[in-house]
């Protein structure tokens, strides 16, 4: 496959302006505001009013200053292009902000897809040293301001009118009043230190709730991990969701008035009285700041935007600083949470669920591993030498410090999916070990989903009446490696297809019938590839009625199991627990009904507590006392949805 030339163009938006007046401004020599842009495939890609394309040099910048090769990459053009309309909501026109969001972050981005190279450091660390200095805010007002003219078409490259235009914003930034503390600070400072950085307001405490005791309406800052969201989700039964971003106008403007209201309805007499309410959180998520799944998953275009969750499902979403609509809506929650029977939550701090998710990095004998896959294909004439060689292209990505800069090739994905073709339960053990420890890798993950490889789609539609245990424990593992990452897990519960199935018709038949295997070895690898989906599957918008039947019919048949019960149960019930909590439908109630479900589970808590009484082991009364309240908290759940 042709390689295509990577380069990086850099341009200077203040025309020489940041260079002349910087040191005057903000003690500190800087030699230009950067604005950069990817060139590739013969166009020119960057970041303005969303992403733009352009002849090369032909953009409103004119002429790059300075052109950086970056390399080459082996991603097709339709891929990237595809990338492209992926990420197009975070690099949008409303979602633009020069020192957060800009061209420069749009590049490194670009660069680290088709390369896995970042762009040259002094372009990205200048909007942080640039708000380090003791006048950093009103270089913000200066730079903003000339990057606003210059970074507008309309300039058309008058770089003369736009110098007297930016002379003119330096002007009024430092006669401006407000400013004055600012100068008298910085002129005061002159020969000392001219690079501290201003000093920061504290905040309170991401978790600090309200003193008062009877205070169920708390404030949690500053999100940012996919787990935390995922937590407090579990944990409270409505949640508010304020998707922010720090420079945002909008934002910084509701931002004060929302708090107000928080601290209005916690001080409510009618709400204190409620008894009991479900707790009611509201959560700040910076999405510059925060893990890039989370709003790419909520589907978040622009701020603010705020989410309304209601037992982990989204019941509303205000979209812009609207107050009247955020208040509405806020009280429209509020009131159903005082109205509503209180709802079991699973604290996911205590032990009742397993927080790992369950990997499987072992693999034993590497060079015996490779020389008996060369055996089976190349000596065998299945692969030729070339075919081999891409291949073993798999050798970079699944060592214990894979090489970010090497992307795995189309060459390679096409010879894991002929070796899959040609390999049969004889000799597909080495395979799969090397699979196994691949889909380990989230970025080999990423590339696959986004090209849509279907090659574990083949491998499990290809062995998945295998008998072999030993084949059949490797699937298992190779899944449990691939879901525990919710990009990953929600390609497999997509519609993509292969061989007249959907992804999720053969990933869910391949579950289920894995929990009703003769086998407990199978079982038991079963329910670890039923925890890590469970974990992720409730934060993907992909409400399914029947796939969440057949999981739990499988699950009841395990309970029934007593050999699975005294090694699993931990797993067992606390799928359950994650499968009930996020799906709700009232037929997989009625079924767990039918199966008389709730008397299985009070058998199993009675077991536990038996225990409990009887034995003197400390550890062992602790993980009774733990599978006994997760009992209970699974038939509470079915009560209240029953209810």
């Amino acid at each position: 496959m042709a390689s295509e030339k990577v380069t990086l163009y850099l341009y200077d938006l203040s025309r020489g302006l940041a260079k002349l007046y910087s040191r005057q401004l903000a003690g500190q020599q800087f030699d230009g505001i950067w604005h950069t842009s990817i060139v590739v495939y013969g166009t020119e890609y960057y970041y303005a009013s969303g992403i733009q394309t352009s002849v090369p040099g032909q953009t409103h910048h004119g002429q790059p200053m300075q052109t950086f090769d970056m390399g080459e990459t082996f991603i097709p053009k339709d891929i990237f292009l595809e990338f492209l309309r992926e990420i197009s909501s975070r690099y949008s026109e409303t979602t633009y902000d020069l020192f957060e969001n800009n061209c420069n972050n749009f590049s490194n981005e670009v660069c680290q897809f088709l390369t896995g190279k970042n762009i040259p450091e002094f372009i990205t660390n200048l909007p942080r040293e640039a708000l380090n200095t003791p006048l950093g805010p009103l270089v913000r007002q200066f730079s903003q301001a000339i990057a606003n003219q210059i970074n507008s078409p309309e300039s058309n490259g008058d770089t003369y009118g736009t110098i007297q235009n930016g002379i003119q914003s330096l002007n009024s930034i430092v006669n401006n009043p407000a400013n004055n503390d600012l100068l008298v600070n910085f002129l005061g400072n002159i020969g000392k230190s001219t690079t501290t950085a201003m000093p920061e307001q504290s905040m309170p405490n991401p978790t600090e709730e309200s003193s008062n005791s009877n205070n169920k309406f708390s404030l949690i800052r500053n999100i940012s991990s996919l787990d935390q969201l995922n937590q407090t989700i579990i944990n409270h039964s409505f949640v508010i969701i304020d998707f922010t971003m720090a420079n945002c106008p909008p934002c910084r403007t509701i931002a004060p008035i929302f708090e107000k209201w928080l601290k209005e309805k916690t001080s409510q007499p009618s709400y204190k009285k409620a008894s009991p309410v479900p707790n009611i959180v509201a959560v700040k998520i910076d999405i510059r700041q925060c893990d890039p799944l989370i709003p790419r998953y909520y589907g978040i275009s622009a701020t603010p935007t705020f989410a309304y969750i209601k037992n982990g499902k989204e019941v509303g979403r205000i979209v812009g600083a609207n107050r009247n609509e955020i208040e509405r809506k806020m009280n429209e929650l509020i009131n159903e949470a005082q109205n509503s029977k209180p709802c079991i939550k699973l604290n996911m701090q205590n032990k009742f669920i397993p927080l790992e998710h369950y990997t499987f990095d072992q693999i034993e004998n590497f060079d015996d591993i490779i020389t008996n896959l060369k055996t089976s294909l190349v000596n065998n004439n299945k692969l030729d030498q070339n075919e081999w060689d891409a291949l073993m292209n798999l050798k970079y990505h699944i060592n214990s410090n894979p090489d970010p800069n090497n992307v795995i090739t189309d060459s390679c994905i096409d010879a894991i999916q002929k070796s899959i073709d040609l390999l049969d339960n004889n000799d597909v053990i080495p395979l799969l070990e090397i699979l196994k420890k691949l889909y380990l890798n989230n970025k080999v993950k990423e590339i696959l989903v986004s090209k849509k490889d279907i090659s574990l789609l083949k491998l499990i539609y290809k062995f998945k009446d295998c008998t072999d245990i030993e084949i059949q424990s490797l699937l298992l593992k190779i899944l449990c490696n691939w879901c525990n990452d919710l990009y990953a897990v929600g390609y497999i519960i997509s519609e993509i297809q292969y061989n007249n199935e959907t992804a999720k018709e053969i990933f869910i038949n391949f579950l289920s019938n894995s929990l009703l295997s003769e086998n407990n070895e199978i079982v038991s690898y079963g329910l670890k590839l039923l925890n890590n989906f469970s974990l992720f599957k409730q934060y993907i918008n992909n409400d399914d009625e029947e796939r969440d039947i057949n999981i739990v019919s499988a699950i009841v048949q395990v309970l029934q199991n007593e050999n699975i019960i005294n090694t699993s149960v931990l797993s067992v019930l606390s799928s359950l627990y994650l499968i009930i909590f996020e799906s709700q439908q009232s037929s997989v109630i009625d079924l767990l009904e039918v199966f008389e479900i709730k008397d299985i589970i009070g058998n199993l808590v009675k077991s536990f507590e038996n225990v409990i009484s009887t034995t003197e082991d400390s550890s062992i009364k602790i993980k009774n006392e733990l599978l006994r309240d997760l009992g209970n908290r699974v038939i509470a759940m079915i009560d209240n949805i029953e209810n």
